[in-house]
């Protein structure tokens, strides 16, 4: 049971050293649940052998440290993760429950989730730390002319590895018509839902425009930026046609 000052039965003892746990003040917390913010004060326990806190009162209620959402609200937005981009959740969950989360929320999230998971596990991630070349993804998006629908803009993205030689291999595709949020979901399942630190591993290949510059720091966070040759060049041309005037030898 949980007294009034929301200390367990029996007293508490530190976890570290053993030492019975004095009370100290009262702090406040707000947590982030399915009925929205909420603010509340619980009692602090502190050992006065080597300084560890404890708050009885939130391991009662499943209240995590350093983390402001709650575990039911968290289990539904990691749900609907499953199914669909993080900037498609933020809206779904709104529109369904009237409560706000953000897309970068609900990533830290599931990142979190996937860490603690390869930690218990790891076997079922062994697949991905096997030897192999260095892992690129890629996207881009051309205007297709579709027969009674009229032109429409296809996205289309890969996942492959470079070998030593910088020959691609292992190339896999995903393309859509739907957004480009939803391309850049389906690229990162395609590469296996990489967590941040396997995403320093990898590279990002594009356009540099800002809509896959998106795509990246939404999925590949860590990834290395690469603006492919045939986009550079071109900057650059037109760059030095500004600067010297079309028809000029330099």
């Amino acid at each position: 049971g949980v007294k009034k000052n929301d200390a367990p039965e029996g007293g508490l003892t530190c976890p570290g050293c053993g030492e019975v746990l004095r009370k100290d003040a009262y702090r406040q917390r707000q947590v982030d649940t399915i009925h929205g913010w909420v603010d509340y004060r619980r009692q602090r326990y502190i050992c006065r052998r080597c300084g560890q806190a404890a708050y009885p009162l939130d391991e009662t209620l499943g209240i995590r440290p350093g983390i402001s959402i709650s575990q039911i609200k968290e289990r539904q937005v990691l749900l609907l993760s499953v199914h669909m981009p993080y900037a498609e959740v933020e809206r779904v969950y709104g529109e369904l429950r009237g409560l706000k989360t953000s897309k970068s929320v609900v990533q830290r999230r599931v990142q979190a989730v996937a860490r603690r998971l390869r930690a218990e596990a790891p076997e079922r991630f062994s697949a991905r730390e096997s030897p192999r070349g260095k892992e690129h993804v890629t996207a881009d998006a051309t205007m297709v002319y579709f027969r009674g629908e009229g032109w429409k803009e296809v996205k289309v993205a890969a996942d492959y590895q470079v070998d030593e030689e910088r020959k691609a291999q292992k190339i896999r595709y995903a393309a859509t018509v739907g957004s480009r949020e939803a391309l850049g979901q389906r690229l990162y399942e395609l590469a296996g839902q990489p967590s941040l630190e396997q995403t320093q591993g990898m590279a990002f290949v594009g356009d540099a425009a800002p809509w896959l510059d998106d795509i990246q720091q939404t999925h590949f966070p860590g990834s290395t930026r690469i603006v492919d040759f045939f986009h550079a060049s071109g900057y650059v041309w037109d760059v030095a046609q500004s600067f010297y005037g079309e028809g000029t030898l330099k």
